[in-house]
């Protein structure tokens, strides 16, 4: 063979560049970094549901107080209220009643007390014109009249205690009036907390839907709930359920995120861990689910635009798996079925 062959261009084009070199070298290669991608890249095994924003604590149950027609109605739900403001003002004509009979019963021992006291001044007027009258007899008979003398000191005597005993029965009288005075405030105090609902703190108001608009709801009804401000602890819980094919493998601990439907021009996106897992299922019309709740931090801009039962997709990392394992795990368990 000529050795000027292997200088020429043309030889080393049919050499390299056929079949093998241009198809089955870059697939190779390929091939390789695919495997070597499998066994080190990794992916994340997740469960996904639907949740929602939900308080970490209730901080009081809102009841209704009493039978009577509703005259002023302030819960709205997601409204902050301070403590002690009024949420349900009562219409009581009942205490209006015993108020007005309190007053009267009151006029009326007063108006006792008074013709006491007149009588009182009258029969202590009577008994000194007798006692100036005996006396002056008295001076005139002085040594004929001893035994008369006698008699009108002794009479002095039981005008005294009679004086004396009114006077008791006067100071009684008072002090039973005085008692049944604070008694009727008393219970115009009582009928008066009875006659409307506050807030015991500041929170935020959830109301129960069913009596939404009532006039009249029964005593002891919870009506709604108070929550605590998202504003100030900035934390929530994301609340949601899965099925029991899927609660095994949850942990507390492990990290879940929420995705809120669009929230005016902003995604909002919210980071939790797992805090609790029900260990009794709910039964629903899709199967038995148990109840998650993952606590959750807020930012301050996020604080003022979210709020409770804001509804969106919850993502769980239950694990880490290599592509390599996940694959294979997907392909086993299709053998398996």
């Amino acid at each position: 063979m000529n050795p000027n062959l292997f200088k020429s261009a043309e030889f080393y084009r049919r050499r390299y560049h056929n079949f093998a070199t241009v198809l089955i070298i870059p697939l190779v290669c390929l091939l390789v970094f695919l495997f070597i991608f499998l066994l080190f890249a990794k992916k994340e095994v997740t469960v996904l549901s639907d949740g929602e924003i939900s308080p970490i604590k209730v901080i009081d149950v809102i009841q209704s107080k009493s039978d009577y027609p509703i005259s002023e109605n302030n819960l709205t739900d997601n409204h902050a209220v301070k403590k002690r403001d009024v949420l349900i003002q009562y219409v009581n004509p009942a205490a209006n009643t015993r108020q007005g009979g309190n007053n009267q019963n009151q006029n009326q021992s007063q108006n006792k007390q008074n013709k006491n006291q007149q009588q009182n001044n009258k029969n202590q007027k009577n008994g000194n014109q007798g006692q100036k009258n005996q006396n002056q007899n008295q001076n005139k008979k002085d040594q004929k009249n001893n035994n008369q003398s006698q008699q009108n000191k002794q009479g002095q005597k039981k005008t005294n205690q009679s004086q004396n005993q009114q006077n008791k029965n006067q100071n009684k009288n008072q002090s039973q009036n005085k008692q049944n005075g604070n008694q009727n405030q008393n219970n115009w105090n009582q009928n008066n907390q009875n006659d409307k609902v506050t807030a015991s703190q500041d929170g935020v108001i959830h109301t129960n839907p069913k009596y939404e608009g009532e006039n009249l709801i029964p005593r002891g009804t919870e009506i709604a709930q108070l929550y605590p401000d998202i504003n100030k602890t900035r934390q929530v819980l994301i609340t949601y359920y899965v099925s029991s094919k899927d609660v095994t493998r949850l942990k507390q601990g492990q990290k879940t995120h929420l995705a809120l439907t669009k929230v005016g021009n902003d995604q909002i996106s919210i980071r939790g861990k797992i805090n609790s897992i029900a260990s009794a299922a709910t039964t629903t019309k899709k199967g038995n689910v148990f109840k998650v709740t993952a606590k959750a931090k807020v930012s301050k801009k996020d604080s003022q635009t979210i709020k409770y039962g804001l509804q969106g997709k919850t993502i769980t990392v239950v694990e880490k798996k290599t592509f390599f394992d996940y694959y294979k795990d997907k392909l086993l368990n299709k053998n398996q079925k």
